[in-house]
Formats: C-alpha cells, structure tokens, sequence
C-alpha cells in the first residue's frame, strides 16, 4: 500500500483538471512541461545540453557503446526549491 495520500496522488483525478485547461482555446501555455500532484501544478525548467559527444558523419552503434556510454555517470545539477 502507497504512504503517498490519495489527495497528492498524480492520478487521473487529480491531474485532469490541468490537462483539460490545457486543452482550452484562452490558455496561453505551450511548449512547457509540467508534474501535477494533488494541490500542486509544479512546472519544469527547461532542458539544458550538459555534455555531448560529435563526430562527422552519422553514428554506428559501435561507436556509441564506445563513445556515450558516458553519459550514464554525468552528474545534473539539479535546481531543488523543496
């Protein structure tokens, strides 16, 4: 059983009424991302480009396994308000 209370639940419930404001013809928002829990619309900041591997030419799958493995131990800064 979930210690998270039903009330802050990301669930259908609780994130409809922003989805169905996001679908309304005045709203003004686009091209944002969200996360809604109970109470709280929480909007995300952008994404950033934090590291990058480049060549000329497309990519093998070979060269990738060599080359971007990386990016699976590149650390986020992560912007916590909470």
């Amino acid at each position: 059983m979930s210690r998270i209370p039903v009330s802050t639940r990301p669930t259908p419930a609780n994130v409809s009424p922003f989805v169905a404001y996001l679908a309304t013809a005045d709203c003004p928002i686009a091209g944002r991302v969200f996360f809604v829990a109970g109470g709280g619309v929480h909007l995300f900041q952008p994404f950033a480009i934090i590291d990058a591997v480049q060549k000329d030419g497309r990519w093998t799958v070979e060269e990738l396994a060599k080359e971007a493995a990386h990016f699976a131990d590149v650390p986020f800064k992560l912007n916590r308000p909470y």
